[in-house]
């Protein structure tokens, strides 16, 4: 059974009809001529004739079968066949999937994984016979082609293996073996093999998921699949995971305090591994840290930062089996001050408390609190009804606790400061009437707040007392809750909350909730949530933020709470981003913005220029694409060199955990599948009864070029004859 490696050209057969044309115009051009009366030789003639109309048809038939051998030697015919004699057929294509993953930077001695992975895939090109076509592809969670031709220049390809380096994505086996099915159909190549060179972690590739089984599935019917690991023993390995400020923001001129996440992956345990904490390129603090076998710990660091704007720090360790994941990046900004607007029910009266005092006090941990030169965070207090007088443009965050409700006026200029990007955080209070809050923030789930608030305020009460609530944390992912629960430790555990509004949890397309409690006929009510709502976000917690109904405001999770809180609201311009390799980013931008362009640069300090788009919701947005390195990027308006941005990217630390499959686990969980697995150091099993064969190509080339030859001289011979 043949199949054609160039199927487009096929059409050129049409050309065969070119001679039958011309046969069909000549016959019917009759030359008459007058003779003697010469019929003693009508016998002569008709012989004649007879030997004339069959040198014309060998004439056609010649033409016909060299214009059919160059078409088809131009589609390249090779003959389909899968036998289990020899896993590649006699001729065909091969596609080689070469795992980049950062995994395979694991080194054991002089040589990392991929080192080993390029030269498996070197012996393959060199096992194929020359007329193999040979595609590329990068398989990652990013997965690349980078041949998708089936190319038959076999150095071309060699000299491109030999030119890569591994990257920074993580595994995804799925996509992986998606892109070679899309690469196989769009090319329609002759028989196939499709080789697959990883180490086969285990987080991909040990619990095959029915998604993965599926694609796998699909492949074979279409190739046959070889896995070739070039998995080791290498197991131990560390990783920095995360690194955070502490507190919401850094004050120029006064420390600033790191939190960094290290984690372990090996079975053994660490002890006195190096740490270094490096500002803008110069080490700010050194330490150790000790790790238990498969944990994680975490590291506090400091370091005063003189200059205000933008800066960069990086948390590393030294070099271990697997450098890529030996940094994390933080990308933050130092401040001379920022403004925050605390709004209450009423006017504050000097010397009253106030119900935001514990929230100014958790930021400005000061006896003065804001009037305090050191402190970061300038409180404006006012009551409600000054709302609508004031421009929320130039506060960093607005906090409102235990206020009545606000009018439409009042949510008009709130709804805009936070449609643009600003953030806001309630707290609810013995004030609050739900009714009112539903009427102008809920409406109907177009406001402010996507869910509406339970009328009725949840308390569990026995004999007049009221008793704490079972309190359900959610979205624990959620960086509201970083440094409040993490793995078993939940500092949120030893907040007693006694009274709190809850919303009726709906459709969580702009909503997340962070914390529910039961009402009385235990109903599950969300009394953390957080609201999206244009560019910006506003965080509602349904108790009060005093101590009045609860003990938070009171315990050290109050204080990681306002903090976290603070981070997460702060305005795009000021905010830390946290990014992750393998996400696509778009960075919002007001309409004043929308017609600049800015240039990108990346971490190896390449520039390209990206531009502003549109979305559908009538949101300006920079598109700044993948992100496939780890390091600091920034981004520059071309015309307005102020607005300059700093962000930083870091690892998917999925891939740290560099566990391999071994060669009887790889056997045992994919060869039922048909699919081989070759760990021959060199590949005889994969290339068993492979061996050069003619090249068909040639072979109607070499047919088309005789049949020229034979036409040209009979052609010869026919015009000799009519002279």
């Amino acid at each position: 059974m043949f199949s054609f490696l160039n199927a487009a050209l096929l059409p050129g057969l049409a050309l065969i009809s070119l001679p039958i044309i011309i046969y069909l115009l000549q016959k019917h051009k009759v030359k008459e001529m007058e003779w003697a009366a010469m019929e003693f030789l009508q016998e002569i003639i008709e012989e004649q004739q007879r030997k004339i109309q069959i040198e014309d048809l060998l004439l056609l038939l010649l033409r016909v079968l060299m214009f059919i051998c160059l078409a088809l030697a131009l589609a390249r015919p090779a003959l389909n066949t899968k036998s289990g004699v020899s896993w590649l057929g006699s001729s065909g294509d091969a596609i080689i999937v070469l795992d980049d993953t950062y995994s395979m930077a694991t080194r054991r001695g002089a040589q990392d994984r991929f080192e080993t992975a390029k030269e498996r895939a070197l012996s393959i090109i060199d096992t194929l016979p020359a007329n193999y076509g040979i595609s590329l592809i990068l398989g990652s969670e990013n997965s690349d082609v980078i041949v998708g031709s089936f190319s038959s220049d076999h150095e071309l390809l060699k000299t491109t293996i030999t030119e890569l380096k591994p990257g920074f994505m993580a595994g995804n086996s799925k996509r992986m073996i998606s892109n070679t099915i899309s690469v196989i159909d769009k090319s329609k190549p002759a028989a196939k093999t499709t080789f697959i060179i990883s180490d086969f972690q285990s987080s991909d590739w040990a619990e095959p998921t029915e998604s993965l089984k599926a694609e796998l599935s699909k492949l074979e019917e279409k190739s046959q699949i070889i896995f070739i690991p070039v998995s080791d023993p290498v197991a131990e390995n560390i990783s920095v995971a995360d690194l955070s400020l502490a507190q919401g923001a850094v004050r120029s001129g006064q420390k600033g305090f790191f939190i960094g996440s290290l984690q372990n992956h090996g079975a053994t345990a660490i002890k006195d591994a190096a740490i270094d904490l490096i500002i803008d390129g110069q080490t700010a603090e050194s330490s150790t840290v000790s790790i238990a076998a498969n944990q994680s710990a975490k590291v506090y660091m400091s370091y005063t930062v003189d200059d205000p704007g933008a800066h960069r720090a990086v948390l590393q360790i030294a070099q271990d089996s697997n450098p890529a994941d030996n940094k994390a990046y933080l990308a933050f900004n130092a401040f001379d001050q920022l403004k925050i607007l605390s709004i209450t029910d009423q006017s504050p009266i000097a010397g009253e408390a106030k119900a935001t005092d514990f929230i100014e006090l958790a930021l400005n941990p000061y006896e003065e609190r804001s009037k305090d030169p050191r402190a970061l965070y300038l409180f404006e207090h006012i009551g409600m009804q000054d709302l609508v007088t004031h421009s929320l443009s130039v506060y960093e965050l607005v906090v409102i606790s235990d206020v009545v409700g606000l009018s439409s006026g009042e949510v008009n200029v709130l709804e805009t400061y936070v449609k643009e990007g600003g953030g806001v955080i309630f707290f609810m209070g013995k004030t609050t009437n739900a009714d009112v809050f539903n009427s102008n923030l809920y409406r109907k789930g177009e406001g402010l707040f996507a869910w509406p608030l339970a009328t009725e305020l949840v308390r569990h009460s026995d004999k007049g007392k009221d008793l704490p609530l079972m309190i359900e944390l959610s979205n624990k992912e959620h960086p509201i809750w970083q440094n409040i629960v993490d793995g078993k430790v939940n500092y949120m555990a030893a907040v007693n909350i006694y009274r709190t509004f809850g919303f009726q949890v709906g459709d969580e397309k702009r909503a997340i909730p962070l914390a529910q409690v039961k009402d009385r006929e235990n109903n599950k009510l969300a009394s953390i949530v957080d609201f999206k709502f244009g560019r910006g976000h506003a965080i509602v917690v349904g108790t009060s933020a005093d101590l009045s109904w609860n003990n938070f405001a009171a315990r050290p999770a109050f204080l990681a709470f306002i903090h976290q809180t603070t981070k997460y609201l702060q305005k795009d311009e000021t905010k830390q981003r946290s990014n992750i390799t393998g996400e696509s980013l778009e960075l919002p931008v007001n309409w004043q913005r929308s017609r600049a362009n800015y240039e990108l640069t990346n971490p190896m300090q390449e520039k390209r220029t990206v531009s502003v788009l549109k979305d559908a919701g009538d949101e300006y947005k920079i598109d700044i694409g993948t992100l496939s390195t780890p390091g600091f990027y920034t981004l520059v308006n071309t015309e307005d060199a102020t607005d300059k941005r700093l962000f930083s990217v870091n690892l998917n630390h999925r891939e740290s955990r560099i566990n391999a499959l071994g060669v009887e686990q790889l056997k045992g969980l994919y060869e039922a599948s048909n699919i081989t697995v070759d760990s021959s150091s060199d590949l005889s099993v994969a290339a068993k009864g492979v061996k050069a064969t003619p090249n068909l190509a040639l072979w109607l080339l070499t047919l088309a070029m005789l049949f020229w030859i034979a036409e040209n001289l009979l052609a010869h011979k026919i015009a000799r004859r009519a002279l």
